[in-house]
């Protein structure tokens, strides 16, 4: 018995269900960074504990819930599970010490005309780099750690949970930014450049709400670089591919639709969408434009 049947006989998740949930979150977490706390990788037991957390919480009912009752069968269930569990992780990311960490470097290097944005289309992911500096470093946030481990900034005690940035912590997340950019001489992943100031100031854990006195604010749109790249991937694809998409990887119906063009047209699509999974920001972009495209499907 599917998963489907199962949900379709019975109205609840039952083994199948939840089997097919923790199958479909190992497949998701793959290219995922965010382990649940405790664990250093995603292994057998991190996804058994995020699934029972889901279950916990009341999270994963509903999720299933919604899936099931927009599926028509086994496999568009798994889909819509995948596209879930997707936002579902995406969701717990944002929450976390880097997540964080990564939104306030956003606003505050904004600031300094010493750096520069680059585009997540260049790299897979949003990066930053120095005006003098070519290419792109693809290294550890360790390696970083080493590079500047001469440069002397001030002690990070705490960071407010959001709102501004004391002006120590500022001056010793930017000052530190600029050092690590300056050595590699190269753009950096944001997320690497986070998890290296996470480390090196031991801000890998939730922050101790404080007060602060300065004059910027956290970005208010966490989703608006996962938003863009995948309006930057959608550009790139035809009606057809994105027609083509949200009937998601239904073979047989394409090639009864459309033939072989058709079937063609798919797996240009795909390979446009696998030149984007390689960084984390790059799979929550193709996880979105998959939604988007379904939704348009869908209408």
């Amino acid at each position: 018995m599917s998963a489907y049947e199962e949900l379709d006989r019975d109205r609840r998740p039952g083994p199948e269900t939840i089997a097919l949930l923790k199958e479909v979150t190992a497949q998701v977490t793959r290219t995922h960074s965010f382990p649940p706390r405790g664990y250093p990788r995603w292994t057998d037991e991190a996804v058994d504990e995020f699934v029972g957390r889901m279950f916990e919480t009341g999270r994963a009912d509903k999720m299933i819930t919604g899936c099931f009752m927009r599926s028509v069968d086994q496999q568009s269930l798994e889909r819509l599970l995948l596209t879930s569990i997707g936002n579902a992780l995406k969701d717990e990311a944002k929450a976390t010490p880097i997540g964080k960490l990564r939104r306030r470097l956003k606003t505050l290097l904004k600031a300094d005309e010493r750096f520069v944005s680059v585009p997540p289309k260049q790299y897979g992911g949003d990066a930053w780099t120095l005006p003098s500096s070519a290419g792109f470093w693809s290294g550890h946030p360790d390696e970083l750690d080493q590079l500047t481990r001469n440069v002397d900034v001030e002690p990070i005690e705490t960071l407010p949970a959001s709102g501004p940035t004391p002006g120590t912590a500022k001056a010793s997340l930017v000052e530190l930014s600029y050092a690590a950019l300056l050595r590699v001489a190269a753009a950096v992943l944001a997320q690497t450049l986070a998890r290296f100031l996470a480390a090196r100031f031991y801000l890998d854990t939730p922050a101790v709400l404080t007060g602060g006195a300065d004059s910027e604010t956290i970005d208010a749109t966490p989703d608006s670089d996962v938003a863009d790249l995948a309006d930057d991937i959608l550009a790139e694809l035809t009606p057809r591919q994105r027609q083509l998409l949200g009937m998601g990887d239904d073979r047989a119906s394409i090639m009864n639709q459309f033939g072989d063009d058709g079937a063609d047209d798919f797996e240009s699509a795909v390979r446009i969408l696998r030149t984007y999974r390689q960084t984390e920001l790059g799979h929550e972009a193709i996880l979105e434009v998959l939604r988007r495209c379904g939704e348009e499907h869908n209408d």
